[in-house]
């Protein structure tokens, strides 16, 4: 879990088996990666995470477990949390107000599963019920919220996936999304094809078809 007003993770956190944050005794949902492979989510003890037989080579915090057993868990979830590792306002107000959010679970062949949806608080996305029942309709097993709002951005091979919200006013370089365009001293260079501030709207090259046909990336 990001906090928007601090630039920090909050909870536990281990990368590559080192413990780099611990939560401070604040409980949160969790996703974490053992020694073995084991998957685990929910709530852990410090012992839990500190476990040296099977240790965990990867740990994150989030807030409020979306799924456990395949049942929406979000209810219980809320009273047992603490509330201060969101910024949103009332705990309630997180849960369903409309925003990005982003996800994890795995389904019932131990398939990792990662879910985001882009959004703007109050206007587009989905409120957590939303993604609870959404991720329980496509299988998944257990899940817990990641980030969400804002900051919730997605990341595949480096590249960026998604279309997050909020950006470095001096350094508006996210702008050029999914590698349509490179950034130049704050402004986007389109490839061929592309146009528009950030890039993201393809345009068909001469000679067109009007309106008589559909665009595809350099046709």
């Amino acid at each position: 879990m990001n906090s928007g007003l601090r630039p920090e993770c909050l909870g536990n956190v281990v990368c590559d088996g080192v413990q780099v944050r611990d939560s401070g005794g604040v409980q949160n949902a969790q996703f974490g990666i053992r020694r073995d492979g084991t998957l685990v989510f929910g709530y852990l003890s410090e012992e839990d995470v500190l476990d040296e037989a099977n240790p965990f080579v990867q740990l994150v915090s989030g807030v409020v477990w979306l799924l456990r057993d395949s049942h929406v868990y979000i209810n219980r979830s809320v009273e047992a949390e603490c509330d201060r590792t969101q910024e949103t306002g009332t705990f309630d107000h997180f849960v369903d107000v409309v925003s990005a959010r982003t996800a994890v679970g795995h389904n019932d062949e131990g398939k990792l599963i990662l879910f985001h949806i882009d959004g703007q608080m109050d206007r587009r996305g989905m409120i957590l019920w939303e993604v609870a029942d959404f991720l329980k309709g496509q299988g998944v097993i257990n899940a817990i919220n990641l980030d969400g709002g804002g900051s919730s951005t997605y990341v595949a091979n480096g590249s960026l996936a998604s279309y997050p919200l909020d950006h470095c006013v001096s350094d508006p370089m996210w702008r050029c999304p999914r590698g349509h365009g490179t950034c130049i001293d704050g402004h986007c260079q389109c490839q061929e094809g592309w146009s528009r501030t950030g890039c993201d709207t393809l345009v068909c090259q001469p000679p067109a078809c009007s309106a008589h046909g559909v665009c595809t990336q350099g046709e």
